[in-house]
């Protein structure tokens, strides 16, 4: 699982729960999203992350705003502009499949595995320094939580994705 493909799917598991949670009405601006993202700690964020680019934006704002633009690409989310700080990000009905794919297939790793924190911080002390991972314990937590939100909100999506969510979380994912 590539860095961007967390990203990606960090940002969108942000939009569903904003979206269906109630946080906030109507469509969320870009800066309530990243700062969602940051109060739930969705993402591993490094010291290095808060850095500045030589544009003074925040190093892990700008990468999610740059992931942003492929979420644009597949149809997953409507935005008006990648450099519109103050612009809306609005999550698809395709992209709410996808966010709930992603959410379902992180609650079914955890159940999977009875100690998957265990099995999740091993990841996190052998993958921490070459940053092939970003999705945090409070990532999973929350995905073992919405899957309930899920079946709530969206029963008919989960008939659509079937017994097994697209896709399988594994170890060998992080290596590629």
């Amino acid at each position: 699982m590539s860095i961007v493909y967390q990203q990606r799917h960090i940002v969108l598991m942000a939009l569903y729960l904003l979206k269906h949670e109630g946080h906030l009405e109507g469509h969320p601006k870009s800066k309530n999203v990243l700062k969602f993202i940051e109060i739930k700690k969705l993402i591993l964020l490094r010291p290095e992350d808060f850095d500045e680019n030589t544009d003074r934006s925040i190093k892990w704002h700008a990468a999610l705003r740059y992931a942003c633009i492929s979420l644009r690409d597949e149809c997953w989310v409507k935005r008006p502009s990648v450099h519109d700080d103050d612009g809306f990000w609005i999550i698809t009905e395709a992209g709410e499949r996808e966010a709930a794919s992603f959410i379902l297939r992180l609650s079914k790793f955890a159940k999977e595995r009875p100690n998957w924190k265990s099995v999740f911080e091993q990841w996190l002390s052998n993958y921490y320094t070459s940053e092939k991972i970003i999705i945090t314990e409070d990532t999973m937590q929350k995905a073992l939580e919405a899957e309930a939100l899920i079946a709530l909100r969206t029963p008919l999506l989960i008939d659509a994705l079937g017994d097994v969510p697209q896709g399988r979380i594994t170890l060998r994912d992080l290596n590629s």
